[in-house]
């Protein structure tokens, strides 16, 4: 496995999502991420603040 850039859904930032995560989020069953960490963050402070 090698890294890959992915485009934000979000925003449209390129990100990387590294080989180490890419084994992880098998591992755990996941889907790749659609969001940037930015977004992932921003959206959960957002959520923070209207719970």
């Amino acid at each position: 496995m090698e890294d890959i850039k992915i485009k934000c859904v979000l925003c449209g930032k390129i990100f990387l999502f590294t080989a180490s995560e890419q084994k992880w989020y098998k591992k755990q069953g996941f889907s790749p991420p659609k969001r940037c960490p930015d977004c992932i963050e921003r959206e959960r402070i957002k959520g923070l603040r209207n719970w």
